[in-house]
């Protein structure tokens, strides 16, 4: 195994895990100092906050709740300067990015065959309009990709 895979929770030190566990409740006592001083709507957007030497970084799930935010920034600074956060001099805004869901696409549900030979009957017995000559081209590419899919399958 090398040096770079995945360590187990066994091989911290006590610590260590004291150490994340500051780190983690200082985050959190900071973001609730964020969310407290800006009002609700903005608050339930703000999702994470990381304090990086006299910057803090807002992270939040919209585009258009950052640049609102960006006007609560002195009433911010000056929240967390009376907190004791007096290092933080700035507040940088980043915008989380939307989680794509890698879904395998559903294919469509065809029509079984006799739908596609009634579709087929109705075009033919019609005059020949712009409808008529629709209901074809459907049947013809109902019949194709039930072809196909028979090929995919076998």
């Amino acid at each position: 195994m090398n040096d770079s895979s995945f360590k187990s929770a066994h091989s911290y030190s006590a610590t260590q895990f004291q150490a994340y566990q500051q780190t983690i409740t200082r985050h959190q006592i900071i973001l609730k100092l964020v969310r407290s001083a800006v009002p609700k709507q903005f608050a339930n957007s703000i999702h994470y906050c990381l304090p990086k030497s006299e910057h803090l970084i807002i992270f939040t799930d919209s585009a258009a709740w950052s640049s609102q935010l960006r006007f609560f920034e002195s009433a911010l600074l000056r929240i967390l300067h009376e907190s004791g956060y007096i290092n933080i001099e700035k507040i940088k805004l980043k915008i989380l990015q939307q989680r794509s869901h890698t879904q395998k696409t559903s294919q469509p549900s065809l029509p079984d065959l006799k739908s596609v030979s009634i579709i087929e009957s109705i075009a033919l017995s019609r005059k020949q309009d712009r409808l008529a000559s629709a209901l074809l081209r459907l049947s013809d590419t109902l019949e194709r990709k039930h072809k196909n899919s028979s090929r995919d399958t076998d």
